[in-house]
């Protein structure tokens, strides 16, 4: 490929599909990448909700350890956010629906964990399925990040 005088290198070595001056990850990533964030924040919600509902009960250790949950599920919505960015997806934060439920014994809450996690551990293995089938290696090298989204998922399963 020639360059000719003047011209701007990312024209001469940019198609559409790779526009340097647009994102580059795949549309239905970028759909599941927001899709997670909400995900992620649903979970710091219902994780701060067990952590009050213990609180409450007079089981502060417990509180305290659903806090952490909690603050835990916010930082991976911010690496999400973090990753979004630098990739200049444009997007909404996603709305979160209200955690209403109430829990008539200390265990419940326990049980319900468990099924968010494999949820999210599924939702994760998804986005890295979709971002194999597509080629897309900047999402899919994100998401095996050391410490990130798929290695997270060794400690949550």
């Amino acid at each position: 490929m020639e360059l000719k005088k003047n011209e701007p290198v990312a024209k001469v070595v940019a198609d559409d599909k790779w526009d340097m001056f647009k994102c580059t990850i795949h549309p239905e990533l970028q759909k599941m990448l927001v899709e997670q964030m909400g995900h992620e924040l649903y979970n710091h919600n219902l994780y701060a909700s067990f952590a009050d509902y213990y609180v409450v009960k007079g089981l502060d250790k417990l509180g305290r350890y659903y806090y952490k949950r909690a603050q835990e599920e916010l930082n991976h919505y911010l690496w999400c956010v973090d990753f979004a960015k630098e990739c200049d997806i444009q997007y909404t934060t996603p709305a979160v629906e209200p955690i209403t439920e109430k829990w008539d014994d200390v265990i419940k809450p326990f049980e319900l964990t468990v099924d968010v996690e494999i949820e999210t551990t599924e939702l994760i293995y998804d986005m890295a399925d979709k971002a194999k089938e597509i080629g897309d290696h900047i999402f899919l090298q994100w998401l095996y990040k050391p410490g990130l989204m798929v290695e997270e998922q060794l400690e949550e399963v």
